[in-house]
C-alpha cells in the first residue's frame, strides 16, 4: 500500500523523546508502541482494499481506562500532536488510520460490559466491547444490541457510535444511533462532558448526542456508552428469492411492506456478478444462471406460528411479483447456506484482482434502479467491473468497484479518483448521499462538497474548530482541506 497526500496546513509536533517519556508514565512502558515498524504497521490501515490509506503513527498507546485518555488527550492538546482512536480497525472509509502520524489511542483494552441493566432495558458498555461479545452476554438475559454490521465479530461498540454503524437489520430495527441514549466524552481539551443517560425521553437543552455519533472521532473520545437494548426474538426464519432483473427485485420490496405490513429485519440486494463471482469462490450450487438479481429476506419475531405464516405470505407475494426461484432457510444450516454468499463477497472479489474498492451510497430507495443502471454505464465507461449488492430496505448500496486483472497499480490510482467522482456525481443527482453507515473518513472527504452544499460544510468546520481549536483530533477526516 502506498501512503496518501494530504494539504492541511495545520503543523503538527512530532513525540520528541520528552513526550514519549510522558505517555509511558501515562499508560506504562507495557502499553505504549514506539519505534517499532513492524508493530506499529497494523494500526497504519483498516480493511479498505486496493492500498493507497496508509500511514503509520509514531507511538500507539493501550490506555485502560478513562483518567488515562484524558491525560493523552490533555497532552496531545497541550504539544500540539495529532490523536487517532481506533476500535476495531474494520472500517471501510480510513477514518482510523492516522494520516497526519502522531498517536493511535487502542481502545480494545476498554472492552468491560459495565452494566446490563433488564428493568430499563439498557446496557453500559466501554468502547472496546465488541458487538458479538455483548451480544452473547445480553442474550442470557433475553435482550439484544440488534444493530449487526457485516463485520459483528469484529467491530467494536465505539466504533459502530463513531460511524453510526447500520447494518443488514436496519430496516427493521434502524441504524446504531437509535439506541445510543448515554454517552462519556473525552473533548479534544481534555475536558470530559456526559450526555444523556438511561433516560429512553429526553428534550433537556440541545440534543448534543447526535452530535457525537457519527463525528468519526473528530469532536471527541468516547469512553462509555449507555444503549437502549429490546427483547431477543426467539423465532426466525430466512428466504432467499432469485429475480430475472434488478428493477423487478427492487420494486418488490416497498411493495411487499406496503401492501403486506410486514417488515423483515433484513433484505438485502445482490446483482448478478456478485451471485456468480462469490457463488464460484465458495464452489457453491446455487442456481443463478437465469438470475439477474437476488433478495434475502429475514424474519424474526416471538412466535414460531406467526413467523412461519409471514414467511409464507412473502413467499406468495414475491413470486407472484416477479421472483423465478425461493430458497428458505428455517435451520442454522439452511441459513448459514443463503446468507454466506453475502458474507463471502469481499473475499471473492479479493481473490479476482489486488485493486477494488467497496463504496457505501446512500439513496432514496426508490432510486435504486436508477443508480444501478448508472453503475453499469459507469462500468463501461471505464472499462471496470462493479459488482453491487447492499440494504434493499433502506437505500443504502455498496457498489464494488473491481479493476481487470491487468491492470497496473499505477493506472489503478490514476483512474479510481475518476471512477469514484462519477459515481458520487451520479449519486448526488439522484438525490443520494456519499455514505450511508461506512462514514467519510479520509476515503471520501474530498468529494464531500459533491453532495454537501458549502453553507453545511461551512458550520461544520465552526463545530470542529470551537470543540478542537489546535486541531488535534482525528486530522484529515470529513472536512476537505480549506
Amino acid at each position: 500500500m502506498m501512503n496518501s497526500t494530504h494539504t492541511n496546513s495545520t503543523r503538527y509536533t512530532s513525540l520528541t523523546p520528552d513526550i514519549r517519556r510522558q505517555l509511558a508514565a501515562i499508560v506504562g512502558p507495557d502499553s505504549l508502541i514506539v519505534d517499532q515498524p513492524e508493530l506499529l504497521e497494523p494500526y497504519s490501515h483498516d480493511e479498505i482494499s486496493g492500498g493507497g490509506h496508509t500511514h503509520l503513527p509514531e507511538a500507539v498507546a493501550f490506555p485502560r481506562d478513562e483518567a488515562a485518555i484524558r491525560q493523552l488527550v490533555e497532552l496531545a492538546n497541550r504539544e500540539r500532536f495529532p490523536v487517532t482512536v481506533r476500535g476495531g480497525g474494520t472500517g471501510l472509509a480510513g477514518g482510523a488510520v492516522p494520516v497526519r502520524g502522531g498517536l493511535v489511542i487502542a481502545m480494545e483494552r476498554l472492552n468491560r460490559i459495565l452494566d446490563i441493566d433488564p428493568d430499563n432495558f439498557t446496557v453500559t458498555v466501554q468502547p472496546g466491547v465488541i458487538v458479538k461479545e455483548l451480544n452473547d452476554r445480553l442474550a442470557e438475559t433475553g435482550l439484544t444490541f440488534p444493530c449487526f454490521p457485516i463485520s459483528y465479530e469484529r467491530c467494536s461498540i465505539g466504533g459502530n457510535v463513531a460511524t453510526n454503524a447500520g447494518g443488514g437489520k436496519a430496516v427493521k430495527y434502524g441504524v446504531t444511533g437509535r439506541y445510543v441514549l448515554g454517552l462519556r466524552v473525552v473533548l479534544p481539551t481534555g475536558e470530559l462532558v456526559e450526555l444523556g443517560g438511561k433516560l429512553q425521553k429526553n428534550v433537556t437543552g440541545y440534543n448534543l448526542l447526535p452530535l457525537l455519533i457519527g463525528s468519526e472521532g473528530t469532536l471527541g473520545v468516547i469512553t462509555e456508552i449507555t444503549l437502549r437494548t429490546v427483547p431477543l426474538p426467539t423465532e426466525r426464519q430466512d428466504l432467499l428469492a432469485l429475480f430475472p432483473d434488478t428493477r423487478s427485485a427492487i420494486a418488490a420490496v416497498p411493495s411487499l411492506i406496503a401492501r403486506t405490513g410486514i417488515v423483515p429485519a433484513s433484505i438485502e440486494y445482490l446483482d448478478r456478478l456478485s451471485i456468480q463471482v462469490t457463488s464460484r469462490f465458495l464452489h457453491d450450487d446455487l442456481d443463478y444462471h437465469d438470475c439477474g438479481a437476488a433478495l434475502i429476506f429475514s424474519l424474526d419475531g416471538f412466535s414460531a406460528e406467526r413467523v412461519a405464516q409471514d414467511a409464507e405470505r412473502l413467499r406468495a407475494f414475491v413470486l407472484a411479483h416477479g421472483a423465478i426461484a425461493i430458497e428458505e432457510g428455517q435451520t442454522p444450516e439452511r441459513r448459514e447456506r443463503l446468507w454466506r454468499v453475502r458474507r463471502n463477497l469481499a473475499k471473492a472479489f479479493r481473490s479476482f484482482s489486488d485493486f477494488q474498492t467497496c463504496e457505501d451510497i446512500s439513496l432514496p430507495p426508490a432510486r435504486l434502479p436508477d443508480m444501478l443502471e448508472e453503475l453499469q454505464h459507469i462500468a463501461d465507461e471505464f472499462g471496470v467491473q462493479i459488482a453491487s449488492f447492499g440494504h434493499a430496505g433502506d437505500g443504502n448500496l455498496h457498489p464494488r468497484v473491481v479493476a481487470p486483472p491487468d491492470w497496473t497499480a499505477a493506472r489503478w490510482r490514476r483512474e479510481l479518483p475518476l471512477i469514484l467522482a462519477a459515481i458520487y456525481r451520479r449519486t448526488a443527482a439522484l438525490g443520494g448521499q456519499l455514505s450511508g453507515e461506512h462514514g467519510i473518513g479520509e476515503k471520501r472527504r474530498d468529494f464531500i462538497g459533491l453532495t454537501v452544499p458549502a453553507p453545511a460544510l461551512a458550520l461544520m468546520r465552526a463545530i470542529k474548530a470551537t470543540l478542537d481549536p489546535n486541531g488535534i483530533l482525528n486530522p484529515d477526516k470529513i472536512l476537505p482541506a480549506d
